[in-house]
């Protein structure tokens, strides 16, 4: 879980709305809406609704506050392509609006500045960077450490606690 003051969580009022009609198919399904595309695949619980997911997304959208310019390591630039970037920022979307439906808080999300959950995006960052660049690089901590505007230290920390916690 992240509050409002982790370093890649930011009010940005004037960042611009999304149409998650045309980004994902939602429809109305047993037990739910499900949303959907090639990075995401949600079935939240029947209270929300289209419009009430609508409105949660592009309101923690301006929460986000990854940082994806290049890490220039050994004269080389590295990035995130554009299709890892949005599949982060949607999964973390739609991830913590689930978070929000599961707790029963689908109808009445107070959908204002400060005092936010929004899931930790670190496994996805993990998973992300493993694949792109391989695990635990320099590239890889450097780069995450870039999106998650930590230091790599504090990145690099949390990497190797987030593995021994998975090998459990």
């Amino acid at each position: 879980m992240s509050s409002s003051t982790e370093p890649y969580l930011l009010f940005q009022p004037n960042k611009p709305e999304i149409d998650t009609a045309t980004l994902f198919r939602i429809k109305r399904e047993a037990g739910g809406l499900r949303v959907q595309n090639d990075n995401v695949n949600c079935l939240y619980a029947e209270a929300l609704t289209p419009e009430v997911f609508q409105q949660a997304y592009n309101f923690l959208n301006k929460y986000l506050f990854f940082d994806f310019s290049p890490v220039i390591l050994d004269g080389k630039p590295y990035a995130l392509s554009r299709a890892d970037q949005a599949r982060l920022e949607q999964q973390v979307i739609t991830h913590s609006i689930y978070f929000y439906v599961v707790n029963g808080n689908a109808t009445r999300m107070k959908l204002r500045p400060g005092g936010i959950t929004v899931l930790s995006p670190v496994d996805e960052v993990i998973w992300l960077l493993d694949g792109a660049f391989g695990a635990d690089t320099p590239v890889s901590l450097a780069l995450g450490a870039q999106i998650l505007r930590q230091t790599v230290p504090q990145f690099h920390s949390t990497v190797e606690w987030k593995r021994l916690y998975y090998a459990k």
